[in-house]
């Protein structure tokens, strides 16, 4: 009978250790899929805009000063449920899972001037239900020149969130990648001690 010698990971040359991560990553990606998603959706900041960005326009206080039961949050609330991607197009619709939590605010980000902030901005799905864009009413007449400029405003608006939601699309796209990358499986690797390998760096299964 053959015998053949048991390594751990630690134990093996560096090509033998990239053989190794390369298996874990096949089964991993055979059959943690959906883990992987979930991984990567699970970030209670994965809506929010960049903090610059939003410091630039509401000042660096704005997440404490958007307080709940004392407690200060994002103005992009992700609920987690309810958000359908995409993987092969990088798309994703979140209109069930993005919660704003400060009207003020993101209409402020949309670059809606206050004067104009009781018209309804809805945020809702597109019209291929693939990914999530806004809608704005325009309360103003043909005949008032303000019509032109509610118009022109709600169409920046409209650009700037799908962009925004595109960058979600790709933040969750690279979660998905950064799951199944080098450091994360060696991770795996090391958290489970009755994994053994032989001297090429080849599973073997007890």
């Amino acid at each position: 009978m053959r015998t053949v010698t048991l390594f751990k990971f630690s134990e093996l040359s560096e090509s033998a250790k990239k053989t190794a991560i390369q298996e874990v990553r096949d089964h991993a990606e055979e059959h943690d899929s959906d883990i992987a998603y979930d991984w990567a959706i699970d970030d209670c900041s994965l809506f929010e805009p960049p903090h610059a960005e939003m410091a630039a326009l509401l000042g660096d206080d704005y997440y404490d000063r958007n307080s709940h039961n004392g407690y200060g949050q994002f103005v992009f609330k992700n609920n987690r449920k309810g958000i359908h991607f995409n993987e092969d197009y990088e798309e994703v619709e979140i209109s069930e899972a993005l919660e704003i939590t400060n009207d003020k605010m993101f209409k402020l980000w949309l670059g809606i001037p206050e004067i104009f902030h009781h018209i309804e901005v809805d945020i809702t799905t597109d019209h291929d239900g693939t990914t999530t864009t806004i809608e704005m009413e325009n309360p103003f007449y043909e005949d008032n020149p303000l019509k032109g400029v509610i118009d022109t405003i709600y169409q920046n608006a409209k650009v700037k969130f799908e962009a925004h939601i595109e960058r979600i699309a790709k933040t969750i796209a690279n979660g998905i990648e950064d799951y199944f990358s080098d450091s994360n499986m060696e991770d795996r690797i090391n958290e489970d001690e009755d994994l053994e390998f032989n001297e090429a760096g080849h599973i073997v299964k007890n």
